[in-house]
């Protein structure tokens, strides 16, 4: 048997997104007994050879992710993987996205969103049969009524501060990424395995992509201008995807007075404290759903591959004419009434597709079913008294990429603040310590 320390690694890719996430993880993993490492995903999966062997959780099961698995595996690590890419994919359409042959034979198992993606998954890829377990999403546990309490001040400042608004969630993440152009964004999809350059239909797929991000934001910003002009009781909120550049967003503001642009910022408290919602298929529709809050889809195609594919058009009202959207909106702000408070058929859609989300305890399940398969695979050495000193002696934080630095960027301060509002969340009864090791990681430690 491989002998391992009782030792979480659980790296995060965008601190507005899954960072607080892996916080709850590590919270129920140190009630377990459990050490976890915590933060920026550079600096833990450049270590890999010299960290002590643990588990490591992989984010997504692309090629560039399992590449970061393999070599956890072959160090010695445990490693188990979910899928942050297709939270808001509707698994019935028989297409996650990314499934690599590779991924059986490098993770121990599969941490599902849902028992639909569960059974999505064995149905496209048999190979995993024994492997997949339900657990749900952690990111879901902080939606529901019982994890809100960790965005609550915040989300009661935004709207102090900001009065009434409308929140547009913009999704150009393709067409303005920060990457900065579609050459480099296709070299990325090549090295994730999401595109084969041999493949005429996946060429195809990759640039109808861009095609459907078009449409969608060329409603998206006639309606937001529609906004601007014609509605006058609730400012307006831009909140650009965490990838797409904000210059487009910041001219525009500098034009309104009254359009506020939240950039880099956590989506969440904004979503909370916003009296309606406007995306265009993206995953906020699906938070914007579990939040309860008023939303408009604005999806104005519904013929192709991209359109259909996402749960948002089941779980939000969506509106193919952007005009009729805006009216919707106009009337519910304006009255209460209206398509946009007639939710009960996507309520029930909410459900069918993410029946567990409401119990708000995918953490609890993600942390005992890691604790379970380490000690069930590992004989787990006992983990030294002076771990984060091990830690920093092992670690080293990588030089980064101003993009890499936008996506995930915490502090001491901010990582022990962003932990005391979790701890509101789990309510549990132990001591728990947290060290910095090196920039944006850190130790969270039973005590």
């Amino acid at each position: 048997m491989t002998a391992r320390y009782p030792i979480l690694y659980l790296p995060s890719e965008i601190h507005n997104r899954d960072w607080d996430s892996r916080l709850l993880i590590a919270d129920h993993a140190a009630a377990l007994g459990f050490a976890s490492v915590v933060g920026q995903q550079w600096a833990i999966q450049s270590s890999y050879e010299r960290l002590p062997p643990g588990l490591i959780l992989i984010k997504t099961v692309n090629e560039i992710q399992l590449n970061a698995a393999e070599a956890f595996a072959k160090a010695g690590h445990l490693v188990i993987a979910m899928d942050e890419e297709s939270l808001a994919v509707a698994p019935d359409q028989n297409f996650l996205g990314i499934l690599s042959p590779r991924l059986p034979k490098v993770c121990h198992q599969f941490f599902a969103n849902s028992p639909m993606h569960a059974e999505t998954l064995l149905r496209l890829m048999p190979s995993m049969e024994g492997k997949v377990v339900t657990t749900g999403n952690a990111r879901t546990d902080l939606l529901v009524a019982s994890g809100r309490v960790r965005f609550a001040a915040e989300a009661e400042a935004i709207r102090k501060e900001t009065g009434p608004y409308v929140l547009f969630n913009s999704n150009r993440a393709l067409d303005d990424s920060i990457w900065n152009s579609h050459e480099h964004f296709m070299k990325i999809q090549l090295l994730a395995g999401a595109v084969n350059p041999d493949d005429e239909e996946s060429v195809k797929r990759f640039e109808q992509q861009f095609v459907f991000e078009r449409h969608n934001a060329k409603a998206f910003i006639d309606a937001l201008h529609a906004c601007l002009r014609d509605i006058s009781t609730h400012r307006i909120v831009v909140r650009p995807h965490p990838v797409e550049r904000p210059d487009f967003w910041m001219d525009m503001g500098r034009q309104y007075p009254r359009l506020h642009v939240a950039d880099n910022t956590d989506h969440i408290p904004w979503i909370m404290a916003a009296d309606a919602v406007v995306h265009t298929n993206s995953t906020t529709g699906l938070e914007a759903a579990l939040l309860e809050r008023p939303t408009v889809n604005l999806v104005p195609n519904m013929e192709g591959h991209w359109e259909n594919l996402y749960v948002g058009t089941r779980v939000n009202p969506f509106f193919i004419d952007w005009q009729e959207g805006v009216r919707a909106l106009t009337e519910f702000l304006a009255t209460g009434e209206g398509r946009l408070s007639r939710l009960q058929q996507e309520k029930s859609e909410l459900r069918r597709y993410f029946p567990n989300a409401f119990d708000g305890d995918s953490a609890q399940k993600i942390a005992a079913h890691m604790a379970a398969a380490m000690r069930e695979q590992s004989e787990l050495a006992k983990s030294p008294p002076d771990l984060p000193d091990v830690l920093r002696s092992t670690m080293s934080a990588p030089e980064r990429h101003e993009i890499q630095k936008r996506k995930f960027t915490k502090k001491f301060g901010e990582a022990q603040g962003d932990f005391k509002q979790i701890r509101k969340v789990t309510r549990l009864p132990h001591n728990v310590n947290i060290a910095q090791i090196v920039e944006g990681c850190f130790a969270i430690l039973p005590h």
